[in-house]
């Protein structure tokens, strides 16, 4: 008996309420069945709470089970009213179910029986409406301060996240291990080729005055990103040489699409942290938008003998942009391969929706 109230009961609010709801509910059932003499003689006061007990269990079993499938069936907060008729509704009938089979038992036991009369029907249906807006009222009490709780929880969690990705991407802007590698390129440029080191300049500018505009802006175009990963990989590719190379191809028709800025310069730096950059096998990666308004980053595989941490993360991070659906993680012996959605805005002429 402990366990079956252990599993029905799982929250310590619904136990305490079934505990004072349910005792007194046996005693005035059984005083408008049994009248003064329910009170009057010991052994029938046992033996009729005794028979009511079931019932009362089953009928607070069947009511709470009811609330919790409306519940499910209509959670939104703007589904209060329809929630409450249908739980009412429902609950009033499950009701008097159970009392007028505890009415029909009782006929069935000669100490127990008594007069069932127009006026006492009336009198239990009235009690039973009585009690369950009682019971309805406590439990969507319950319901909406859970749902409150929830709501704060889910809040204060979204706000930590939020400066989470906040803090990740500054540290991504910032990455001081690409600065240096970018610092270094440039230095050995500068002595052996002034003109390509101008050129080099140039292109860095325009990744780090990407990096730092984009902190304004939560979604931005294809076309933008592109451009910009475009002036990434030159970077990468001045620094690997012939061991990296990168084919993109996105129609034209995608061009306004959006999606949150640094998601391909974050793809690539994924690949370049996993996999070995030698001349003999060059590296390939692939950019190409597909029919299903998605866009897929694929590189041949040269994983790296040691592994790398936090290449997990970062794919974690960026599936947690996506909400919908679209977002993929493939990998075959020969090629790693991330899809992500691309979403249109039709009043987006900018190409970019600030925060």
């Amino acid at each position: 008996m402990a366990a079956f109230f252990k599993s029905t009961y799982n929250h310590k609010k619904e136990l305490l309420l079934f505990v004072f709801t349910n005792g007194p509910a046996c005693i005035l059932f059984n005083w408008l069945f049994l009248g003064n003499r329910y009170f009057n003689d010991g052994k029938l006061f046992f033996i009729a709470t005794l028979a009511i007990f079931p019932f009362i269990l089953l009928l607070h079993n069947t009511m709470s089970g009811i609330g919790r499938y409306i519940g499910k069936k209509f959670p939104l907060y703007s589904d209060t009213l329809k929630r409450n008729l249908y739980t009412s509704l429902a609950s009033f009938i499950n009701a008097m179910f159970f009392i007028l089979a505890a009415v029909f038992f009782y006929q069935l036991v000669p100490m127990l029986r008594f007069e069932v009369t127009f006026t006492l029907v009336r009198t239990i249906a009235l009690v039973v409406l009585v009690i369950n807006m009682v019971i309805g009222s406590i439990y969507m009490a319950m319901y909406v301060f859970d749902q409150m709780k929830k709501t704060l929880v889910q809040n204060e969690s979204l706000k930590k996240e939020q400066l989470q990705q906040q803090f990740d991407s500054l540290k991504t802007k910032v990455n001081p291990h690409f600065l240096f590698n970018a610092l270094s390129s440039l230095s050995t440029l500068v002595s052996e080729d002034t003109e390509k080191a101008d050129e080099f300049l140039n292109e860095m500018s325009k990744v780090y005055r990407y990096m730092l505009k984009s902190n304004h802006f939560e979604m931005v175009t294809l076309q933008q990103e592109v451009a910009f990963i475009h002036s990434y990989f030159y970077l990468q590719q001045v620094r690997y040489g012939k061991a990296v190379a990168m084919q993109v191809t996105v129609s034209e028709k995608y061009n306004d699409y959006l999606l949150p800025p640094l998601t391909l310069q974050l793809l690539l730096e994924n690949v370049f942290q996993h996999n070995t950059t030698l001349k003999e096998l060059p590296l390939h990666i692939k950019i190409e938008t597909n029919n299903n308004d998605t866009i897929t980053v694929k590189n041949t595989l040269r994983q790296k003998k040691i592994s790398v941490s936090t290449g997990g993360k970062r794919l974690l991070a960026l599936e947690a942009k996506f909400s919908l659906p679209g977002f993929a993680v493939n990998e075959t012996p020969d090629e790693f391969m991330v899809t992500i959605p691309l979403t249109y805005h039709h009043d987006m002429q900018t190409g970019a929706h600030e925060k």
